[in-house]
């Protein structure tokens, strides 16, 4: 594992299947941010039409991850980490549209009376999807999107 670019490639570029695996990049909190950053001011740069991201946007996160977290991000990275968080968003503002729930700015939960809690979180996929915004805030600003 190479430290200094927060990359783990295993023991070198080995090929499966006649091609070269790829980096596993250890993410953290800090491209998080860089990652949800980038994305609010391309959003606010108009670098996003009908629900379509420019091509742009994608070298803006690369850099801010390199400035940030002083690695090197590659495209797939990017989309991988972007489709977890763009779950989380959809299941966030999923649970939140619910007629007996809001948000708790203070907190930055998910508010419900215990019982509207019980009731969603019965179905056990409703318990893996939305649990997590009782007690925690999403990964990204909700007050930014």
């Amino acid at each position: 594992m190479d430290k200094s670019k927060g990359v783990c490639i295993g023991k070198g570029a080995r090929k499966k299947n006649g091609q070269t695996k790829k980096a596993i990049l250890k993410w953290n909190a800090v491209i998080d941010a860089g990652l949800i950053e980038a994305l609010v001011e391309g959003r606010r740069l108009g670098l996003k039409e009908n629900y379509i991201w420019d091509d742009k946007i994608w070298t803006m996160v690369q850099k801010v991850a390199q400035e940030k977290a002083f690695i090197q991000v590659e495209r797939y990275h990017i989309d991988n980490i972007y489709r977890s968080l763009r779950k989380e968003y959809i299941a966030f503002n999923l649970v939140k549209s619910k007629g007996e729930f809001g948000w708790d700015l203070s907190k930055k939960t998910v508010t419900a009376s215990n019982e509207a809690w019980k009731i969603l979180l019965e179905d056990l996929k409703n318990f893996e999807e939305f649990s997590r915004f009782r007690y925690e805030e999403p990964k990204w600003s909700f007050e930014l999107l």
